[in-house]
């Protein structure tokens, strides 16, 4: 039962979505705006590509 709940979890972060549904994600709902800023329209992502995104745009200096 371990497995399973383990290799459904590792599809889940593998899957790549495109930047409407990433924004639309309960996950990232605290964070629409500045993901509109640094997500590319025609680039796909995966939760791990835009955690570390999301991570590099938050640590950023504001100016």
């Amino acid at each position: 039962m371990a497995e399973t709940k383990e290799i459904k979890k590792t599809a889940r972060e593998l899957s790549k979505f495109e930047k409407g549904r990433i924004i639309r994600a309960n996950k990232y709902v605290r964070y629409i705006d500045i993901l509109e800023i640094i997500l590319d329209d025609d680039k796909m992502y995966s939760f791990a590509d835009v955690d570390k995104e999301l991570e590099k745009a938050l640590k950023k200096e504001v100016k």
